[in-house]
């Protein structure tokens, strides 16, 4: 099996926070119905405006209700979650990549989880975020990040995929040497 991420484009859209009588949160694409962002399994999304990479996060669930939970969290937290403060910011573009059936594959026959896999990817693309511009994202608060040491394979591809996912965003190119 190749260590190449394939560049799946990702889904785009444009989000809008609406502060009158409810808040809440509207996209270019009414409730978030794309094929990945509404679909339930694994994907990892970022946001994005003209200050730069705002957050990246895993989810397994749909879009709409990922965000949906993290404005109600961040009115009334819980549990120590405080939401997602990055949702008032203007001119925020979400991001939403799926991952590919071959990593999934992957994992299931490396007995990885696939929820490693995707923190692991996470944890991957903010470094890239870190490593191309100097700074982490600008509302990221944690990242669950995970060794797959016992497992070589995976671990190149999900760093391989970060970076595909990085070069898509439109962000400044990543300078791996920024970083000692």
């Amino acid at each position: 099996m190749s260590t190449a991420y394939p560049a799946y484009s990702p889904e785009v859209f444009q989000l809008q926070y609406d502060s009158q009588d409810k808040p809440c949160v509207t996209a270019s694409q009414p409730g978030l119905k794309g094929a990945i962002a509404a679909k339930v399994g694994y994907k990892i999304y970022v946001l994005v405006n003209t200050a730069g990479v705002q957050y990246v996060g895993c989810t397994r669930t749909g879009m709409g209700s990922r965000i949906r939970m993290g404005h109600m969290r961040s009115k009334t937290p819980k549990n120590g979650y405080h939401g997602y403060k990055w949702l008032t910011q203007p001119g925020l573009q979400l991001y939403v990549f799926t991952l590919p059936q071959e990593l999934l594959a992957l994992a299931t026959a490396s007995q990885i989880s696939h929820s490693i896999l995707a923190e692991r990817i996470e944890a991957e693309l903010v470094y890239a975020v870190r490593a191309a511009t100097g700074h982490w994202p600008l509302s990221q608060h944690e990242i669950h990040f995970h060794n797959l040491t016992t497992q070589p394979e995976a671990g190149t591809l999900t760093t391989s995929m970060a970076e595909a996912m990085y070069a898509q965003l439109g962000q400044p190119k990543l300078q791996p040497s920024k970083i000692a």
